[in-house]
């Protein structure tokens, strides 16, 4: 009896994994090698034909313990089925099945594509409606901003000359203001951070009224806080206010006998005073009020605090620059 000869159809290995060998293009392999397990190799005809029929025989080459090859194998054979009527009409039954499957396919999902188009369809008039009512509201809005915008330009106008007549009318009040300064008051070189007023007449002074005038200017009754201050003061009255006997500055012991603060800030008076001042020594007035006193070489003397006609006092104003 003849030996089979068998044609290698697939392998699978540790080193190469699972190659198809065959030329056939109808045939599918799967297998793996496992250590210590079940390996495996399956071959699929994908469409048997009748010349894939016959004998078989699977063979396995290893390394035993001793390092030498063996071969196990085993064979098997693959039998035609007779083909009859009834196989072939049971076929010709799945076929239809599944073509009439797929047509129901085909059609359910044309169904679903048209109900889809149909839905956007829809859709898309919304949007459409939306966008047309959109831009109704943006063409109105835009006739009412640029009716607004016509407005604002108008009131910007008038805004702007109402400005410009308010600057003209500043620069009129700053120049009476400085024509008004300069006509009532003597000002002094700078000193530290401040100016000082000196009025130019001889004037009824009452303190409040004094105060009224050093505000308008922007300033107080002067507060003498320092020798040097004292002293810048002392030569300015010689030099400019050498005809009053009396300048009064803000010092004042009014609201408490004995007490002198201040009338702005409220701090105490710093004592530039004559020797033996303040005395309150007056028996006709209280003497409440702190003056530069000519006759005490323009140190500090309390003295009342109005002089009704008098030709003889002025104060001083002390305004921050």
């Amino acid at each position: 009896m003849n030996a089979h000869v068998f044609t290698t159809i697939a392998s699978v290995s540790s080193f190469n994994g699972v190659r198809i060998i065959t030329n056939s293009t109808n045939v599918h392999v799967v297998g793996s090698i496992v250590r210590n397990g079940l390996s495996s190799l399956n071959i699929t005809w994908t469409s048997p034909l009748l010349e894939n029929a016959g004998l078989y025989k699977c063979e396995v080459n290893e390394i035993n313990e001793l390092g030498k090859p063996i071969t196990y194998d085993d064979t098997g054979s693959v039998a035609v089925n007779e083909l009859t009527i009834d196989a072939v009409f049971s076929e010709i039954i799945k076929l239809k099945n599944r073509l009439e499957q797929i047509n129901l396919n085909c059609v359910t999902s044309h169904e679903i594509e048209i109900t889809e188009i149909n839905r956007l369809k829809q859709n898309i008039s919304v949007l459409v409606n939306q966008t047309s009512l959109l831009k109704d509201i943006c063409e109105t809005e835009l006739v009412h901003v640029q009716d607004l915008e016509s407005q604002n330009k108008l009131q910007l106008t008038s805004v702007e000359n109402s400005v410009q007549s308010l600057t003209l009318k500043q620069d009129e009040m700053h120049g009476k203001w400085n024509a008004s300064k300069n006509e009532y008051f003597i000002s002094s070189e700078r000193f530290s951070d401040k100016v000082y007023l000196l009025s130019r007449e001889s004037v009824f002074f009452y303190p409040t009224f004094a105060q009224s005038l050093c505000a308008l200017h922007g300033g107080y009754l002067v507060e003498v806080n320092t020798q040097a201050e004292f002293d810048f003061l002392k030569q300015f009255i010689r030099t400019y206010g050498s005809h009053f006997e009396h300048v009064y500055t803000g010092g004042t012991d009014e609201n408490h006998e004995g007490v002198w603060l201040y009338r702005h800030s409220q701090t105490p008076v710093v004592p530039f005073w004559a020797p033996g001042e303040p005395n309150n020594d007056n028996k006709n007035f209280d003497e409440n009020c702190e003056e530069f006193h000519k006759d005490l070489q323009w140190s500090m003397n309390d003295l009342q605090c109005s002089f009704p006609n008098s030709t003889v006092s002025g104060f001083i104003c002390e305004v921050p620059v």
